[in-house]
Formats: structure tokens, C-alpha cells, sequence
């Protein structure tokens, strides 16, 4: 909820901002909303003030949520930091904490996983005409996630932290930190349409390290006002968002 507000709290200065920022085909100064899908669904707040002509920062607050119930699933020894395969929950769920190097199968379980993702950039853009940038940033971003499992087999689960029996449920917070470089080409082809792709690097901290890809097709309603479909891959992970976003 603080990352909510202090997002919200950023979009607002956006909004009344005055800082000058160099006249272009291209918006660096803009407020968006959207719809998060895949392997968790949420929704999704940026925002971006331009300004030094070519110069950029953006905000970005993501909330995630996911429930998947398995008949049997394995749990592995956890190991430090939030791997990916929690957030992502493919099968096999490696950070929750059992006998060293002794895995333990459960039964039926419900496992349900809340993430919210504020990210930080700073970047900056160059010209290669009146319709298309270079674009590089580098940022910051940090997660924190909320783990419930919910035992519906008849038999208890003793694992450290989580001793509940057939029918209750518990779970564990963690959070992790790292930054992302991206490097990518924006363009508008036509007044109504505008695409970006990019690909970088994700990790650092207690992050896994791994290649991010990301593209953008963006569809103009008036001169303020567009509806943008966006798709990013990082590591086995894959997402993709519609959003509603006003220029200013």
C-alpha cells in the first residue's frame, strides 16, 4: 500500500509538473493505467516526466495476484533472496524452507501469491529523426511478496514456520531488490500508431540474472490519449498489459 501511494503521489507531480522538455513526435512526459495477464494478473501504474531536452525518469507500481491449487506438488530446500519460480509458481516451489537437501511431497494444496513491484529509471533518448529515438535507461526495482499455502489434504503439514493441519492454511512475506539496463528503439510511423522494442539485462542483488525483452504497439484515440499493448519476457516469465495513457 506505501508503494500505492507514493506512485500515486508521483503521478500526481507529473501531472502539474512544468519542467520543459524537448518538443517530440515521441511523448516522454506522460501518466498511463493498466491491466496486467499472465503469470499472475494485476493491474499496473506508470508515470514519466522528460526533461535536460533528452533526459527521462519514470515510475512504475505493479500488483500481482495468482491462486493455483495442485494435487501434489514438491517442495525443494529454499534458498536465499525470492526466486523467480515463486512469483511465476511453475510446479515446483523452491523457496519455501524444508530439511536440507531433503525434498518433502505434499498433498492437495492451494498456493496463493501476492506481488507488488515499484520500479525507478532514469534514461535517455536520441534522434534519428522526427518520428524515432534510441532509447537507454537504467533503474531500480524492488518486490515484495506474500506467500499463502492452504493444506486441503487430510494429512498435516510439518514444515519449519508452517505446522498447520488438514484445512488451515499459513505463509511467509520476503522481498528482493535489483536493477535492470534496457536499450531499445521507439517509433511513430504514423500519427495514430506508435511501437517500441527493447532488451536488456535484469539482476544484480537478489535477483536472478536475466535477459528482459519488451515491445509496445500503441494506438492514438486523440492528440492527449492513447491505449497501448505491451508484452516483456524475463527469464521464464512472460507478461502482458493494455493500458490507458494521457500525455501531457
Amino acid at each position: 500500500m506505501k508503494k500505492l501511494i507514493f506512485c500515486v503521489s508521483f503521478l500526481c507531480v507529473a501531472l502539474t509538473s512544468g519542467v520543459a522538455a524537448e518538443e517530440s513526435e515521441l511523448s516522454y512526459r506522460n501518466v498511463a493505467v493498466s491491466y496486467i495477464a499472465g503469470e499472475a494478473d494485476g493491474f499496473g501504474l506508470h508515470g514519466s516526466i522528460g526533461f535536460a531536452d533528452s533526459w527521462f525518469v519514470s515510475l512504475e507500481y505493479n500488483d500481482r495476484s495468482q491462486e493455483v491449487s495442485l494435487l501434489g506438488i514438491t517442495l525443494t530446500p529454499g534458498i536465499s533472496g525470492i526466486p523467480l519460480s515463486i512469483i511465476g509458481l511453475r510446479g515446483a516451489t523452491s523457496g519455501l524452507i524444508v530439511q536440507p537437501g531433503v525434498p518433502m511431497v505434499l498433498g492437495a494444496v492451494n498456493i496463493e501469491t501476492d506481488s507488488e513491484e515499484i520500479a525507478l529509471d532514469i534514461g535517455y533518448h536520441w534522434s534519428l529523426g522526427d518520428r524515432t529515438d534510441l532509447v537507454t535507461s537504467i533503474g531500480y526495482s524492488r518486490v515484495e511478496v506474500d506467500v499463502t499455502v492452504i493444506n486441503l489434504g487430510a494429512t498435516p503439514i510439518q514444515i519449519p514456520g508452517f505446522n498447520f493441519n488438514a484445512g488451515n492454511s499459513g505463509g511467509f512475506s520476503a522481498s528482493a531488490s535489483g536493477f535492470d539496463v534496457n536499450f531499445g528503439v521507439r517509433g511513430k510511423p504514423t500519427e495514430q500508431f506508435e511501437y517500441g522494442a527493447f532488451v536488456g539485462y535484469y539482476g544484480g542483488g537478489d535477483f536472478s540474472s536475466d535477459l528482459q525483452l519488451s515491445g509496445e504497439a500503441r494506438y492514438r484515440f486523440s492528440d492527449p490519449v492513447s491505449v497501448g499493448l505491451k508484452y516483456r519476457s524475463r527469464g521464464s516469465l512472460d507478461f502482458w498489459s493494455l493500458d490507458l495513457r494521457y500525455e501531457f
